[in-house]
Formats: C-alpha cells, sequence, structure tokens
C-alpha cells in the first residue's frame, strides 16, 4: 500500500514540477530539490505508520472474547427493581466472572501495544493521553447522567446537587448516579502503573500478581477506586503475564482449551442448581475457571466461517463508545421508567424498550466508531 501511495505521490509531484517550472520559470533543480524533501517525508511518515499497524496487528481470537464480555456486561446491566428470580440468578452468574475476564483482556492489550522499549517518560506521557482520552468522555457521559438524574427527581436545582454528584463521579467511582463507569477508573488505573510494571521481570510480575489474588479479600476505601484495584489487580497483572508468555499460549492446541474449560461448566451447572457453595467462591476463583472457557469458545469462532464472528468483530472495535452509550441509554431509560410506573406493573414493557433502547445504543456507538474513532484508530495503530 505504502508503495502504491508513494508511486502515486511521485507522480503528483513530477506534473507538479512541470506545471511550477513552466509557469514561474523557476530553476529544474531547486524544485527537484525539493519535491524530493517532500516525497523522502512522506514515505517516512508512511513507513512508520505502517510498522506500527504490523507492531499492533489484530487478534481475531482476543477480538471475539472482548465482544462476548461486552455482550454480557450489556445483559449485566439490565439491573431493576422487583425483577424476577431467574433474572438475578443470571445477573449474580454473570457478575462473577465476566469483568474479571475483561480486566484480563485489557492488561493484555496494555501490555501487547506498550511493548516498545522506550524510556519512562515516553511511556507515562503516552498513558496521561490515553487517560485524558477516557476521562473526557467519561466525565461527559456522566454529566448527562446526573443531569437526567436531576431533572426526572426535581433536584436540578436545589442545594449542592451538582457539587455532591460531581464529586462522586471525580473521586468515588462506585458511588453516585453514574457508578457505572467505574471501568473507566480501573482502565486508568491500569495505565497509569504500566510504565513501571512495564520494567519489572517476569519472576517479580508472578509474584506481585500471586500477592493480589488475595487482595480482593480485603476492605479497601473506595476512594479513587482504590478498591478496584485490590479486587481487580489481580487480573491486570494475569493479563500482563499471559503478553509476555505469548509464545507458550500460542503453542496451546485448541483440544486443551477445551479440557481447561471444563470445571467452568461445571461451576455453571452447580450455579443454576442453586448450589450453596458457589456463592462463596472468591471473584478470583471464577475468573480463573471462565478465562480458559472463554479462550476456547473464541478459538472455535474465530477458526470457523460462521455469521455470528462477522458480528462480534465490528462490536470489539468500539467496545469504549458501546460500552458508553448502552449505560446511558439503560441508566436513563430506568430512570425515567423507576419515576413514572411501577416496574412490577409493566415488567413485560420494560423488558421490551430496555431492549429497543440497547439495540439503538449498539448502533449508535458502532456509527460512532465508523465515523469518529476510525480517524484516531489510523493514527494510533490498529489497537486501542
Amino acid at each position: 500500500i505504502c508503495v502504491e501511495k508513494a508511486c502515486a505521490a511521485s507522480i503528483g509531484f513530477c506534473r507538479t514540477r512541470e506545471a511550477a517550472c513552466s509557469s514561474a520559470n523557476t530553476p529544474n533543480n531547486i524544485v527537484t530539490d525539493q519535491l524530493n524533501k517532500t516525497l523522502e517525508k512522506y514515505m517516512k511518515r508512511e513507513n512508520e505508520i505502517t510498522k506500527r499497524r504490523m507492531d499492533t496487528k489484530r487478534i481475531m481470537s482476543l477480538d471475539i472474547m472482548s465482544a462476548l464480555m461486552l455482550l454480557l456486561v450489556v445483559v449485566g446491566h439490565h439491573t431493576f427493581d422487583e425483577a424476577p428470580t431467574w433474572y438475578c440468578a443470571l445477573h449474580a452468574y454473570i457478575y462473577s466472572f465476566h469483568m474479571p475476564v475483561f480486566i484480563c483482556i485489557s492488561g493484555f492489550l496494555i501490555a501487547y501495544t506498550g511493548n516498545k522499549r522506550t524510556n519512562i517518560r515516553t511511556d507515562f506521557k503516552r498513558s496521561f493521553l490515553k487517560i485524558t482520552k477516557f476521562f473526557l468522555l467519561t466525565f461527559l457521559v456522566g454529566v448527562l447522567v446526573i443531569l437526567l438524574e436531576g431533572i426526572i427527581g426535581g433536584q436540578i436545582g436545589k442545594g449542592l446537587f451538582w457539587i455532591d454528584n460531581l464529586l462522586l463521579l471525580l473521586l468515588y467511582p462506585m458511588s453516585g448516579p453514574a457508578q457505572f463507569l467505574w471501568y473507566i477508573y480501573m482502565l486508568s488505573w491500569m495505565y497509569v502503573v504500566f510504565p513501571l510494571l512495564k520494567r519489572l521481570s517476569n519472576t517479580t510480575l508472578i509474584v506481585l500478581c500471586f500477592v493480589f489474588a488475595f487482595s480482593g479479600l480485603l476492605e479497601s476505601s473506595r476512594f479513587l477506586g482504590a478498591d478496584l484495584v485490590c479486587r481487580y489487580g489481580f487480573f491486570y497483572l494475569l493479563g500482563i503475564i499471559s503478553f509476555r508468555y505469548t509464545y507458550w499460549l500460542k503453542g496451546v492446541h485448541i483440544k486443551y482449551w477445551c479440557v481447561a474449560g471444563i470445571p467452568f461448566v461445571a461451576y455453571t451447572i452447580a450455579f443454576y442448581l442453586g448450589m450453596d457453595v458457589v456463592h462463596h467462591v472468591p471473584l478470583a476463583v471464577s475468573g480463573l475457571l471462565a478465562l480458559p472457557f472463554f479462550g476456547f469458545v473464541s478459538l472455535v469462532i474465530a477458526s470457523s466461517p460462521n455469521q455470528f464472528k462477522d458480528i462480534l468483530l465490528p462490536i470489539s472495535r468500539c467496545l469504549l463508545p458501546l460500552y458508553l452509550w448502552q449505560m446511558f441509554f439503560i441508566q436513563g431509560f430506568h430512570l425515567a421508567l423507576a419515576r413514572l410506573v411501577s416496574l412490577g406493573e409493566c415488567y413485560a414493557l420494560y423488558v421490551a424498550l430496555s431492549s429497543l433502547l440497547t439495540v439503538i445504543s449498539i448502533i449508535f456507538a458502532v456509527y460512532c466508531y465508523k465515523n469518529i474513532m476510525n480517524v484516531v484508530r489510523k493514527r494510533e495503530g490498529s489497537y486501542l
């Protein structure tokens, strides 16, 4: 592609040179030198972009796994009062593993896209730019949700409504009306500490990962999402370690992934049989059980020609806008409906309308990706 662009550019440069020489009587060698410098600069830029895209080539099975987890996020976010028993069980089941898997994928991708040997100052600068982009979107959606709640609740002009809710949005991500944005805080923490983790040895990372496996059992403050770091830090470190051992993971045959996923199938059966023991399984254990199972499912979907794969791949390419917009639609609809009618009296209407709004949010997020985020992706490479 770069060669074709360079040839087209050189033809255009030659025509420009002829026109310039004939119209302005400019010496031919001066115009040639200027055009050669421009062509050299153009080729250098194209080569850098091509190299970055080759270094961050997308992994189809990982894209499919991300899309599957996001679909579970969408289903799990339909929390409402007076929900039927089957949905409460489904919600508890999804939340026992889907975010640990999602955090592990995020850790892998952060290590995958930031594996170049650069100085720590460059790494922190890159992390800061990422965090700035995340927080702009987070703050926008959070303010919209706060505004919606204030209008519906009639509190938008009362006392310290805006100050209290904005402080909760910025300092306590797991509190307030926009608490569904906590993942962006966790993602920001992951980018902040990655320049330091990047310079640790494999042995040190494994020891640190083992320590964080037990940190989720501790009580911690919600200030700036510290409790999220304790709860999901183990899976973030596991994602980084998985990247460092990618060569080994690629060599594992798909049948072994299938065998490794059997315990999660047993966990699922026990969960729906109502066994009390599964409700006391730590998050670290249930997340570990789910990783090989969904890895196997993703490999099967990626290796077989089917329409489901074509549906999942576009979803995986717009995870952030889809995550934000679907929650804005769902959360906004929930707030409005809860104020207007009793959910117990119109459960069928709630399910129908919320499903419709979810589909609308997915279409809107994909539209945002194709028309806006695609520009960012072309500048920054193939991932994130």
